[in-house]
């Protein structure tokens, strides 16, 4: 593909995200309040076509860019934090459908691409090796966007009988039918995302819906299943942070231009230590960003050449994913507190901002320990994962 078609497919994208807009205003409430995503902004998303985004051309899929991909999740984001992160979750999700033999992903994917799986590849399960494949029982954590799964994506340990073999880590894909949804998600922050546990008890997994957690096939340049798993996840849900923060300063304009302090004579918009303070909000938002996006660049041009990503891009990745947000959560909390009481109540796009961004920087991926693991990298102790 030419870089003009790219950038032309790219804004087509953008547009498509941009257009949810009055959608995902009319429903983020009520997802705040089932805290999952309501049915029908779920449909309008499917409708557009953003959850085969990530999918291979092969599948039936879009086949998309690296940056593409975060563009939109970074503009569904800004709209709404938990909408922008089930987005996230679908469109990553996608290299496990790549993952699969083509007889599984087939069956999978029968009802078309714009099935949507939901899970998580930590190895919280047990298989155990029948005739055709495995028995299969566990619960894991955070499945987020779990109540409108097709499928469901489940880590687990083989535990061979009768073998003094080490376990082998797979990724097993189940029915939702097949899947119990247990209730846990109440939280402060992006409530509406549905990240509840769910729960497998011995269900028979066919072979063909099996595969080797991080052996993604490489089957043609540039494609996201060729591409390394751990270079991807920080880089990916790091824009999540982004949209909320960018969400934060907005607000926070639209704010000032209203808003005269409690004793004040003017306008919160009309004042210099305001005008300071919108101004750093912008500085780390747009300096996390810019990290962010560079990297993304750099691993994305890595994986196109040779399929590999080095010990250090991944170092520089942790640092990237970590920065970002980092700075994120700094501009949100900035634009809050600039924000006065009015940003305490509920009603307030700022109160869901601090909520959202918060619980965001919690996953392992966006983490402050990141900067510890890339700082013994570059100080020669290797790359390590936490201790």
């Amino acid at each position: 593909m030419t870089m003009d078609a790219l950038f032309t497919e790219r804004i087509l994208w953008l547009d498509r995200a941009r257009a949810l807009e009055p959608a995902v205003a009319q429903w983020r409430d009520a997802g705040e309040q089932r805290r999952h995503m309501p049915d029908e902004l779920f449909q309008v998303i499917r409708d557009t076509g953003i959850f085969r985004l990530a999918l291979p051309k092969h599948l039936g899929g879009e086949g998309a860019d690296l940056e593409t991909l975060m563009l939109v999740m970074e503009e569904l984001s800004r709209q709404d934090g938990a909408t922008g992160w089930n987005v996230h979750i679908a469109l990553f999700q996608s290299i496990f459908f790549t993952a699969l033999p083509l007889e599984g992903a087939a069956e999978v994917l029968a009802a078309g691409p714009d099935g949507v799986s939901a899970g998580t590849g930590a190895p919280f399960g047990k298989a155990v090796p029948v005739a055709g494949g495995y028995r299969v029982s566990g619960r894991w954590p955070y499945a987020s966007g779990c109540h409108h799964a097709d499928w469901f994506v489940a880590g687990c340990m083989v535990h061979a009988r009768d073998t003094a073999d080490p376990p082998v880590r797979i990724g097993v894909f189940v029915p939702a039918r097949d899947c119990e949804i247990i209730d846990t998600w109440d939280t402060g922050g992006l409530r509406g995302t549905g990240s509840h546990d769910f729960q497998i008890t011995d269900v028979l997994v066919p072979e063909r819906r099996t595969f080797i957690m991080g052996a993604f096939p490489r089957t043609e340049p540039g494609m996201l299943s060729q591409r390394g798993f751990g270079a991807l996840t920080g880089v990916e849900t790091s824009v999540v942070g982004l949209g909320i923060a960018r969400c934060a300063i907005e607000s926070f304009k639209a704010l000032a231009k209203q808003k005269t302090p409690y004793t004040g004579t003017t306008v919160l918009a009309n004042l210099h230590p305001v005008h300071e303070k919108v101004g750093r909000a912008e500085a780390l938002l747009r300096s996390g960003r810019a990290f962010l996006y560079e990297t993304a660049r750099l691993v994305e041009a890595s994986l196109s050449a040779n399929g590999e990503v080095s010990d250090e891009l991944l170092a520089i990745t942790r640092l990237a994913a970590s920065q970002a947000t980092e700075n994120a959560v700094q501009a949100t909390a900035l634009m809050y507190t600039t924000g006065g009481g009015s940003a305490a109540y509920r009603s307030s796009r700022l109160d869901r901002c601090l909520r959202d961004i918060h619980v965001a920087q919690q996953h392992f991926r966006l983490s402050p320990d990141n900067f510890e693991m890339a700082g013994q990298y570059f100080l020669g102790f290797g790359l390590q994962g936490r201790r």
